[in-house]
């Protein structure tokens, strides 16, 4: 709908930002047994312990991560796009900066859906993540519909995060 362009745009900054997944699935790997192994013992504070230590350190780690991409947004989408994109840097970097915010909300929402698996909830853990699809479906709609615009849709990415956190939380309540 915004063409070829238009994903090719977007596409720069959201793989600056899929490059954060790689450190975070290496430590949501690490965090699943050892929270499953505390669910199994019925050691829920002990399990609780974990979710917050990793959440809590991995979201840490990556603030700074985040506050580098936000002042060097314009480097970075030039680094991954070149040239070509020369006239778009703006636009891409204001995507990346919103991809930034997103970066330190990422590991908040992933650790609640390991820790809904790892207490034998993983239909919980579907619904968390069917509510996030129906929000990115529906706010995508609307940012490409109404407002003709890729920040939107990235601004939207930071929006089902937090819908994917705030039922994360509910759930594991």
């Amino acid at each position: 709908i915004l063409g070829s362009v238009g994903v090719a745009q977007y596409a720069i900054p959201l793989k600056l930002a899929d490059l954060l997944g790689i450190p975070l699935r290496s430590f949501s790997i690490t965090a699943f047994p050892k929270m499953a192994k505390k669910s199994l013992a019925g050691d829920m504070e002990g399990l609780k312990k974990i979710f917050y230590g990793y959440s809590g350190v991995v979201t840490l780690l990556f603030i700074p991560v985040a506050i580098l991409g936000f002042l060097f947004a314009e480097k970075l989408v030039w680094l991954l796009g070149g040239n070509e994109y020369k006239d778009s840097i703006p636009l891409l970097a204001s995507i990346f900066r919103i991809f930034s915010v997103y970066a330190v909300l990422l590991p908040i929402d992933r650790f609640t859906g390991i820790a809904l698996d790892s207490i034998n909830k993983p239909r919980f853990n579907f619904r968390k993540v069917m509510i996030m699809a129906l929000a990115n479906v529906v706010g995508d709609l609307i940012g490409v519909f109404i407002f003709d615009s890729l920040e939107v849709v990235a601004l939207v990415t930071v929006l089902f995060t937090l819908i994917g956190i705030v039922a994360g939380y509910y759930y594991l309540n």
